[in-house]
């Protein structure tokens, strides 16, 4: 295509350098017109804060209130299982992982691309020296990570899988529960994740 600003006539056609400015001049009023909304409003951006505050409030007061709640029933939901168990494993993870009635040989952790932070921790504590030893197992696909909303970190699972020696990482490459089409088509919709994340 011809610069513009290059003369009419040194173009293929007139027709094609109208339609060129058409699309150019289209092309700058929209951005005219975002700038427009994009500009600094102080009234508007105090009275948003001031909403975000009070929604920050409410939310503390149900968390609260759910707490108490949950307390009074002497319940526990799923986030105080996890963190109730890394807090016990702080406080002595040997004791419990050498127990000699059940020692821990071998820990195998499936979905691990799921994993949060937490869970990697308590993983660590619970597993000592078998996660240098070969003793651990974890399972997972970067690409089936569902739970970020909940916090999980589909990093963890890469950065631990980098750590095992490559003997120690291995394709599961049969699948028994999808079609080719649909595999197919998620590689291509996902192949910079397919080569980079999941790769033997």
């Amino acid at each position: 295509m011809v610069p513009l600003g290059v003369k009419k006539e040194l173009w293929p056609s007139l027709v094609v350098n109208e339609q060129c400015k058409a699309v150019l001049e289209s092309f700058r009023k929209a951005i005219k017109k975002w700038e427009e909304l994009d500009a600094w409003d102080e009234s508007a951006s105090l009275k948003a804060a001031g909403h975000s505050l009070q929604f920050a409030r409410l939310a503390l007061q149900a968390r609260r209130a759910y707490e108490q709640a949950k307390r009074a029933r002497g319940g526990l939901d799923f986030d105080d299982l996890i963190v109730m168990t890394r807090d016990l494993l702080r406080l002595d993870a040997g004791s419990i992982r050498d127990d000699p009635e059940s020692p821990t040989t071998f820990l195998l952790v499936d979905e691990f691309q799921d994993t949060d932070s937490v869970q990697n921790e308590i993983l660590g504590r619970m597993s000592g020296d078998a996660l240098e030893t070969g003793g651990v197992f974890v399972v997972g696909d970067f690409k089936q990570s569902i739970y970020g909303f909940r916090g999980a970190r589909p990093g963890i699972f890469a950065g631990l899988r980098e750590s095992f020696p490559p003997e120690g990482r291995l394709s599961l490459s049969e699948n028994f529960r999808s079609v080719p089409g649909v595999l197919d088509f998620v590689n291509a919709l996902l192949p910079r994740r397919s080569r980079t994340k999941t790769s033997p």
